[in-house]
């Protein structure tokens, strides 16, 4: 049986120190972003601004009113463009009959 286990760890080596030595530099990173993290403050307005945030983001499916928008198509929007164009046409007339 011990002879097993290690004919095993000696086949898979590398996979076992490359695991290993991920592992580590992981759980290193995660600690030295924790004893950073430990001391790093906020100014008490960005949890005020960073709340409100999250209380409209959360509630924004609630109230349809703030998702509505008019139905505007590109058909829409060239007959606005004709018209002001049009207007200022007649803009212009008036203002060279004046």
């Amino acid at each position: 049986m011990l002879c097993n286990v290690q004919s095993l760890l000696a086949k898979n080596y590398g996979n076992f120190m490359k695991v290993w030595l991920a592992s580590f530099i992981l759980l290193f990173a995660i600690a030295e972003v924790y004893q950073w993290a430990k001391y790093f403050t906020l100014p008490l307005p960005i949890f005020i601004l960073g709340g409100a945030f999250l209380a409209i983001i959360s509630n924004y499916d609630k109230y349809p009113e703030l998702t509505k928008r008019p139905d505007i198509t590109l058909q829409h929007l060239s007959d606005m463009a004709t018209h002001r164009k049009s207007d200022t046409a007649t803009q212009r007339q008036s203002d060279h009959n004046l």
